[in-house]
């Protein structure tokens, strides 16, 4: 994990990482670009998503390799396709605020 941390810490060392540093992200990414369909189930803690949910997240978004910073914001380099996310929470939701 360190590898990664250093790897990701400059554009310089993005450009010429340490090896074997990127190679899980690599590997997520490619299922991510393999895939036609993603899927995601996930429950939700204290108002957000569980630690590995965005642990998984951090590992597929690189600048320069699954999207890029423009003028306009950021553009996703990833072709398109359909992203499907059921979330579970506890707790009873009725009433007009419950979204």
């Amino acid at each position: 994990m360190a590898d990664y941390a250093v790897a990701l810490s400059t554009p310089a060392t993005l450009a010429a990482p340490p090896k074997g540093s990127l190679d899980v992200a690599e590997a997520l990414i490619r299922e991510v670009e393999a895939a036609d369909v993603i899927v995601i189930g996930t429950p939700m803690h204290n108002f957000t998503i569980p630690s590995v949910l965005k642990a998984w997240i951090d590992q597929i978004l690189r600048v320069g390799r699954t999207m890029k910073s423009t003028p306009a914001g950021k553009v996703g380099m990833l072709r398109d396709r359909p992203v499907f996310i059921g979330a579970a929470s506890g707790g009873v939701f009725t009433g007009d605020r419950a979204n």
